[in-house]
């Protein structure tokens, strides 16, 4: 974990939360260093969705993600594939195997562009918890899970935090 690591809440994920404004300025001052681009929406993102990527320093890509839409003033979700950057979740590049969560946690999906080898997952009990996003070592899961092998060998890539409101 590193120092400056963001605490995760229902509310908050470290500094920001459902009212920070979406705007690099906003989120430049608490990632000194970072280099930030607005870049396109994920395919099959709905009309309106808006995403600013964030590199930190001496690194060729980004790491953490910052979603928002037209229609909202602050911030949708966040997406984090930064080690360490997370306290008290398991770290990206982590096995399924080594972290607490169950196979019977994880889901598959083909609706999702770029996602058709991934397992998402939520720990049990924590509805509006974090989502884990791990890549299976198969190319394409057809919207199906996998054995539990494959989902006990696959990697932690990305965790995924939505901006929920106080309450």
């Amino acid at each position: 974990m590193t120092a400056d690591a963001w605490m995760w809440s229902r509310a908050a994920l470290g500094p920001f939360t459902h009212e920070t404004p979406f705007g690099e300025e906003r989120f430049a001052a608490h990632l000194p260093g970072y280099t930030f681009r607005a870049a396109d929406p994920d395919p099959g993102s709905p009309p309106g969705a808006r995403r600013i990527a964030a590199t930190p320093p001496g690194a060729d890509a980004a790491t953490i993600d910052f979603l928002g839409h037209d229609d909202v003033p602050g911030i949708v979700s966040i997406r984090v594939r930064e080690t360490g950057r997370i306290a008290n979740a398991w770290h990206v590049g982590s096995r399924f195997g080594d972290t607490l969560l169950r196979p019977d946690d994880c889901f598959a999906t083909n609706e999702i562009p770029g996602r058709e080898a991934d397992l998402f997952c939520k720990q049990a009990g924590e509805p509006d918890g974090p989502i884990y996003w791990f890549r299976t070592r198969i190319s394409d899961l057809d919207g199906l899970v996998p054995d539990e092998a494959v989902i006990r060998d696959s990697i932690l890539y990305e965790i995924g935090w939505v901006a929920f409101g106080p309450g």
